[in-house]
């Protein structure tokens, strides 16, 4: 039986020596200077709650990289609700919520973008466009925001305003 058990390590230990000799070495994930590939790429979702928690939000701000070398900055934002009674509500025409976020992005320490505003949101999920910079290589973005909301259905009172900045490092890969 211990033979058994050294002949299947052995078989194995060879068999993982064959394929790291047959497998092809992993390809960097991004380069200098190599243009970006077209797509969308976010950070992820990050819940907020206001002073007594009775508002809420997540957010996360996407890069969309075009063929124009450019890259639009958006921020979005999902379950957009307050708590009344027993139960969390929607925004509404009657019980809205304005809502702004400053955003800056970063290579290699370079600011390439620095821009922010506010809005009305009526829906429970939101999608703003904050501006577009012109962007030539693949690699990692840092990418920081501080959002607000003021609402639904509350006042400053109960308000979204954290005292940190939200940040995450944002991969952009190489096109083929």
């Amino acid at each position: 039986m211990a033979n058994l058990k050294t002949l299947s390590r052995a078989a194995a230990s060879g068999a993982l020596a064959l394929l790291a000799l047959v497998a092809p070495a992993a390809a960097p994930a991004v380069a200098a200077g190599q243009p970006p590939k077209e797509g969308t790429y976010c950070t992820p979702w990050s819940g907020f709650y206001g002073h007594g928690r009775y508002t809420y939000a997540d957010v996360r701000v996407c890069l969309r990289i075009t063929s124009f070398e450019l890259t639009q900055v958006s921020w979005q934002t999902d379950r957009v609700t307050y708590w009344h009674g027993i139960s969390w509500h929607n925004p509404s025409n009657q019980y809205w919520a304005t809502v702004g976020a400053q955003v800056e992005v970063k290579k290699e320490g370079e600011t390439l973008f620095n821009h922010g505003h506010s809005t009305v949101q009526y829906k429970r999920q939101g999608d703003f466009e904050e501006g577009e910079f012109t962007q030539r290589e693949c690699g990692t973005y840092w990418v920081t925001y501080k959002y607000l909301q003021v609402g639904p259905y509350y006042g400053q009172d109960k308000a979204i305003n954290p005292p940190y900045w939200q940040g995450a490092q944002v991969e952009v890969p190489c096109a083929a």
